[in-house]
């Protein structure tokens, strides 16, 4: 699913660069420094050590700022230090099931919306963000590529969650 995501992602008429063709995307709990899962998608235009450490970097400053109220790495972002937008949490108000509130999803390797869309995106089709979770992240951090994704991922909703 996720390869989907990606390729829905760069085939967006406003995709700002045509020339993305890959992610890094790294999951982990909410209790642990220790990567849950690594997923290399594609090729990183920066190579992919570059676009792991970037993952891996917003998962943690996102950890480091939950008790901030903090979903999204965006919320902290400076891009004088290279603090990007990119991952992902299940707000601690949100109504979603699952997951969602245990792990962290971040992306690196697209601009910087188009990684923290298609891990919201992503969440969204497992159901650890609602409706109401996208629109406080679009409020947010100005992402224009969230809601024409989730548009042209609408028929992944229908499918069966994997196990």
């Amino acid at each position: 699913m996720t390869e989907e995501v990606l390729a829905r992602l760069l085939a967006l008429d406003i995709y700002p660069n045509k020339a993305d063709n890959g992610v890094f995307m790294a999951v982990r709990r909410t209790d642990s420094l220790q990567p849950l899962l690594v997923i290399r998608i594609g090729k990183q235009p920066n190579g992919p050590t570059k676009s792991f450490d970037l993952a891996q970097e917003k998962c943690t400053r996102l950890l480091e700022h939950m008790d901030d109220g903090h979903f999204t790495s965006g919320q902290s972002r400076n891009k004088a230090m290279e603090r990007y937008a990119g991952a992902i949490m299940t707000p601690p108000n949100s109504q979603a099931g699952g997951r969602g509130h245990e792990i962290i999803g971040g992306a690196s390797g697209l601009c910087e919306d188009g990684d923290e869309a298609m891990i919201a995106v992503i969440w969204a089709i497992f159901r650890w963000l609602v409706l109401g979770d996208l629109k406080a992240i679009v409020a947010t951090q100005g992402n224009a590529l969230i809601s024409p994704l989730l548009r042209a991922c609408n028929d992944l909703f229908d499918r069966p969650l994997p196990t």
